[in-house]
Parts: structure tokens; C-alpha cells; sequence
């Protein structure tokens, strides 16, 4: 039995407002491959060792808040909930050896703008 991870991307309006963005190709590429290095840098699943964050939870305004519960552990599996800033994982990128499929996940996002505070990563993790 394995473990993946369930990601959305969202984008703070101007009104302070989460919203949903598409995942890019590339990224959704990179997590399905099941890489237990990568889970381990996002949040210390599947693997012991230097992690961006613990896990934060879900935050109290994702953009998912429509859901019921069944529909959001669908959407986000059913643990180790968290959150990342783009700018987080930059700055743990710079300081650490990286998983090297997680490479073109970063450039895959950082050429769209997205370390301009406004957008954050979303996820959980299912078993």
C-alpha cells in the first residue's frame, strides 16, 4: 500500500480572498510518481529527515470550504494537512539538497510568478 498526495494551488485576490488555480502539468507529474523524498521535504511523510514545515494543518480559509468533509478528504486525502508558500520552499531549496525530480516542480511554478505572496500550495496526503 502506498501513499500519494492531493495538492491544489490557490491565488489571494485583491479582497483577500483563496482561490483555486490549476495544477500545473508538470508539478502533477512529479507528485503521482509517489516520490516518499519529496512527501518528506513538504511535510515529513514517508521519510525522517529536514522538512520545510511540520505539518500546519488546513487553513481555516482554503478555498475548498464548499466542500463536506467526505468531498475535501477526497480532495486533500485523509492526513498530515498542510500549507506552503512558494517563498518556503525557494528558501529550503537554497539551503538544501533537493530530491532531484523536485527540480522541475520548482521551475515549473517559479516561472509563473508565483513567489509574489499571493499563491500557496495545499495539501494532505493519503495511505
Amino acid at each position: 500500500m502506498g501513499c500519494d498526495i492531493h495538492l491544489i494551488v490557490e491565488r489571494r485576490d485583491d479582497a483577500g480572498v483563496w482561490h483555486t488555480l490549476p495544477v500545473p502539468h508538470q508539478t502533477m507529474e512529479v507528485l503521482t510518481q509517489r516520490c516518499y523524498d519529496v512527501f518528506g521535504v513538504l511535510a515529513g511523510v514517508r521519510r525522517s529527515g529536514p522538512v520545510i514545515a511540520e505539518p500546519r494543518g488546513l487553513p481555516t480559509d482554503h478555498s475548498l470550504t464548499w466542500m463536506s468533509e467526505d468531498e475535501l478528504e477526497r480532495a486533500l486525502g485523509d492526513h498530515s494537512f498542510s500549507w506552503l508558500l512558494p517563498e518556503e520552499i525557494l528558501t529550503h531549496h537554497a539551503r538544501s539538497r533537493w530530491p532531484a525530480s523536485m527540480e522541475s516542480w520548482v521551475r515549473a511554478w517559479a516561472w509563473r510568478g508565483w513567489g509574489d505572496g499571493r499563491h500557496r500550495f495545499v495539501f494532505g496526503f493519503d495511505s
